[in-house]
């Protein structure tokens, strides 16, 4: 199955991304209200990816208040 995918490694990011886009779209008009069955697909990503967003903010939050440091400690330029 990996030799289907294999001249699709050399495109963007942005490039799969975009060729997702279309063919959910195509998939979408195509079976119209019968693509409800792949409603659980969408909801497993979006839960997977509130998962990895939440930690992300919240890490980046602590990141920054502890770069912050002494308000009293002047740095000279």
């Amino acid at each position: 199955m990996g030799y289907i995918f294999k001249p699709c490694r050399n495109w963007s990011l942005f490039t799969r991304i975009m060729i997702g886009f279309v063919l959910g779209i195509a998939v979408g008009l195509f079976w119209g209200p019968g693509a409800k069955a792949l409603n659980p697909l969408g909801t497993i990503l979006t839960r997977l990816l509130t998962m990895v967003v939440a930690p992300l903010v919240l890490c980046l939050l602590v990141c920054a208040a502890a770069d912050v440091g002494d308000g009293k400690k002047r740095k000279s330029p």
